[in-house]
């Protein structure tokens, strides 16, 4: 499966899968307007707005030069914190090694914006994809040249 495609069905399979360990309706993907002037894209939204979630399709822990794609999602969430103060804001990770590997750091940033760090397990065949395109985006490194 191409990569994009697998990132698709990655992401909405861990979507459906928290919804429905919180309970929660399904979550769609939406945007959330910042004081008028812009808004930011948001893949999991409660149809109440009592619920955000951003996702990671990280498998396994994150390394250092993969940090970038999480606090462009801090941000994110932090934003959609800042408009919706009283929402739960998840930053989700499709296993427990990714979101262990950046929850400390994710609770300095800011004082963690009130954002909690979860994971889902998917079913073995899509983990064992997404662990092999983590892993060979290591190898390929962040601009297309050999990683370090």
């Amino acid at each position: 499966m191409p990569a994009a495609a697998l990132r698709r069905t990655a992401e909405r399979a861990l979507l459906a899968r928290y919804a429905d360990l919180a309970g929660s309706p399904a979550l769609h993907p939406g945007r959330v307007s910042l004081a008028g002037v812009s808004s930011v894209h948001v893949p999991g939204i409660a149809p109440d707005r009592s619920l955000y979630v951003a996702v990671s399709i990280q498998v396994v822990a994150l390394t250092p030069e993969e940090l970038p794609e999480v606090a462009q999602l801090v941000f994110t969430l932090s934003l959609v914190r800042s408009v919706y103060p009283q929402a739960r804001v998840v930053l989700l990770f499709a296993g427990d090694s990714a979101a262990d590997s950046v929850r400390t750091w994710v609770g300095r940033v800011h004082g963690g914006c009130g954002i909690q760090v979860g994971a889902v397990d998917l079913d073995d065949d899509l983990s064992a994809q997404l662990r092999q395109l983590q892993l060979s985006r290591r190898q390929i490194g962040p601009t297309g040249g050999p990683g370090r």
